[in-house]
């Protein structure tokens, strides 16, 4: 809950910053930064909903009381003095796992990391979005006005730059916020626990069948012929959209997707005439369409019942609470549910950090053979759960399969 202490506006704030778009201006920059002390605190800005690939189109850095950096990694031909100086030190984000990606792909690594993010979460905070935070912690208002403009384009605007320096102002002076509370707590150990396997973290590995998640394919899901014109037109706009580096849904919608799969058109001219591929590239990409089109009408590949992985989260829900769900395992899956959650209220954590719901139903679904204490601890690290989970956890959360054995 926010302080009744009145909020000081974003506007009323006075930011030293400086946008660094050139090899020289980086090394005067890195200078800058390395004569400070302290942690890095950083943030990108990325083009999401405008181009296919999540690539940073700008990177924040301020460390110490230094000013802010705004580095351009678009017009800047070399980092590697970036690199060098931020490579070996200690960062801090704010949902670390949204910018990490992006960063590697420059060859820009943390050695150490603090996410305030997941400091909030740990320390019992509902609501964690950096705004919600530095009105709560340090009692400021933070506007969001810019947060989903192109930030491929240049010249950046000046507004879109201010806007950008005010999301590292703060990040240290969170951190050591939060670094305290963590003390009170006694969590400090669980912080250094959860922050060093987030160094570690990766994102998930994209599914084989994307396409499967058009947007309303659920009226199609029955019908063979339609279901192969959706793959056939989601990969041919994939393609193009990785090609051209832009957003997918910008060249075709969903929505034309499932129209086209419904409709079945019979020939490009019956094709452009319909409502939803009126726009500029669904239009000027009608052949790349229609050819997609009668590859699926031509198809004979079996789609209307996908291969369900036994791990799958579609898998676990239709055997823990589908219509079908095994009575037992559905008992253990609502007292598991409930143990984590007096446990995360106990501990002032929220529960999906106290354990991902995930590991729980595939702990429900595979048990340990034996129900005891040493094997259940077994299964859990397997799943990924880390020490100071399976020391909270263990010894209730066994109480689930001795009572149903």
């Amino acid at each position: 809950m926010t302080s009744e202490k009145a909020l000081l506006p974003q506007s009323s704030l006075r930011l030293s910053w400086e946008l660094i778009d050139d090899d020289l201006g980086l090394k005067r920059a890195v200078t800058e930064l390395a004569a400070h002390d302290g942690p890095f605190a950083l943030d990108t800005e990325r083009a999401s909903g405008y181009r296919y690939f999540s690539r940073a189109y700008l990177i924040q850095i301020k460390r110490g009381d230094s000013a802010i950096f705004l580095i351009d990694p678009i017009e800047i031909l070399d980092l590697e003095p970036l690199r060098e100086l931020l490579n070996q030190s200690e960062w801090i984000l704010h949902s670390a796992p949204h910018d990490l990606p992006c960063l590697a792909e420059l060859g820009l690594r943390p050695k150490k990391l603090f996410d305030t993010e997941l400091a909030g979460r740990l320390l019992g905070k509902k609501r964690t979005a950096l705004g919600k935070l530095v009105a709560e912690v340090l009692h400021v208002q933070l506007e969001k006005k810019f947060s989903d403009v192109d930030w491929s384009l240049r010249p950046l605007h000046h507004e879109w730059l201010e806007y950008a320096a005010i999301d590292v102002e703060f990040l240290a002076d969170i951190r050591e916020n939060f670094i305290a509370a963590a003390k009170k707590q006694n969590k400090t150990e669980i912080f250094a626990e959860e922050f060093a396997a987030l160094l570690e973290w990766q994102p998930k590995p994209k599914r084989a069948d994307q396409w499967r998640r058009t947007s309303h394919i659920t009226k199609v899901n029955g019908d063979n012929r339609a279901l192969a014109i959706v793959k056939e037109l989601w990969l041919a706009r994939d393609a193009l959209a990785r090609e051209m580096d832009v957003e997918p849904t910008l060249l075709l919608r969903d929505s034309a997707i499932i129209a086209a799969a419904e409709k079945r058109p019979r020939s490009e001219n019956d094709l452009v005439r319909m409502r939803d591929f009126r726009g500029t590239a669904a239009r000027t990409e009608a052949g790349r369409w229609w050819r997609a089109i009668r590859k699926g009408k031509q198809s004979t590949e079996i789609l209307k019942h996908p291969p369900e992985r036994g791990d799958s989260e579609a898998s676990l829900r239709r055997l823990l609470t589908g219509r079908d769900a095994d009575p037992v395992l559905r008992k253990r899956l609502t007292r598991g549910r409930e143990i984590i959650a007096e446990i995360a209220d106990e501990m002032a954590i929220q529960p999906e950090n106290l354990l991902e719901p995930a590991v729980l139903k595939r702990l429900i679904v595979r048990p340990p053979e034996t129900p005891d204490l040493e094997s259940l601890n077994s299964a859990l690290r397997e799943l990924g759960a880390r020490n100071w989970q399976v020391e909270a956890i263990s010894q209730k959360l066994r109480l689930i399969f001795v009572d149903s054995n």
